[in-house]
């Protein structure tokens, strides 16, 4: 009996002790660089409770809703809102990323979606022009599915939420390819103490968006109706190219730019490129010239 107990509790504590190491392993290869320093023009706005920054560049219509990719920031746009010219951009940190809140939430492509119509809201902004880069991409692209009524175009920069085509460099890449480590480690995310542990960590932001591309976003592609133009590089290797020819099939009337192979990913390097592709659309949804 003894001998069972003894058994017992050194399970119970080898198991505690792998999870522990787990946990800080998860949080080690997660871990996101620091919270970026505000700039002059830097405001914030609730949206379900979770506060988003934000930066409004230029002037005019129509609004230009600019959405970055996993990992990213404003900053991510670089140059591009500076160089467009063709209306207001208005920029976010999406909730969990960059100066923006990063609760223990769920940060599926659809919480994301509803959380920047929600700030939209209270900023007063009905309808907009959506570009997003990566993961803001599929976000922008599920607002055209489920909301039709507040997009006016799409500018979707290698857009990422087509399921097996996403390619997670290290460590990250084999938590996404196991299905029993990616569900120990949603287990171990949503643990209080491990935000505490963790402030900056990405783990519940890629594990959460990433199980939501799947078939049934793949899906809701088919009821966009804005005009889209997709912009990617054969030589991505985050999200393939290959990934283009889902998006093109799924919504009607889309067309395709391709960037040059060594462009890569960073698609939004290219300041200038990427302004024009995005005023270009504006003035085929608004027929105004910039």
């Amino acid at each position: 009996m003894k001998a069972s107990l003894r058994f017992g509790f050194v399970s119970v504590v080898c198991i505690a002790a792998a999870l522990f190491v787990a946990l800080l392993w998860l949080g080690w290869i997660s871990n996101d660089e620091a919270v970026p320093r505000l700039a002059p023009g830097d405001r914030f706005v609730s949206a379900d409770g979770i506060r988003l920054r934000y930066r409004i560049v230029g002037t005019g219509e129509p609004t230009i809703v600019l959405l970055h990719g996993f990992g990213g920031k404003i900053e991510s746009w670089g140059g591009v809102p500076d160089a467009m010219h063709c209306g207001r951009a208005v920029v976010f940190d999406l909730p969990g990323f960059g100066a923006s809140d990063r609760p223990n939430v769920s940060y599926d492509l659809d919480s994301q979606r509803r959380r920047v119509l929600a700030a939209l809201d209270s900023l007063g902004i009905r309808r907009a022009v959506f570009a997003g880069a990566s993961m803001g991409g599929a976000v922008a692209a599920l607002t055209a599915a489920r909301s039709p009524e507040r997009v006016l175009g799409l500018a979707l920069f290698a857009p990422a939420g087509v399921p097996g085509l996403l390619e997670l460099p290290g460590a990250g890449g084999w938590v996404q390819d196991s299905r029993l480590l990616s569900a120990i480690a949603r287990v171990l995310v949503r643990i209080p103490v491990y935000g505490v542990l963790f402030p900056l960590s990405m783990a519940r932001q890629g594990l959460s968006v990433t199980a939501s591309y799947n078939a049934a976003f793949v899906a809701a592609l088919d009821s966009i109706r804005a005009p889209t133009v997709l912009v990617w590089s054969p030589g991505d290797p985050r999200v393939p190219f290959a990934a283009s020819r889902t998006y093109l099939d799924a919504i009607r009337g889309s067309r395709l730019v391709t960037a040059p192979a060594g462009a890569g990913h960073d698609l939004l390097a290219d300041s200038l490129g990427s302004a024009r592709i995005i005023c270009d659309l504006v003035q085929h949804v608004t027929g105004v010239t910039p």
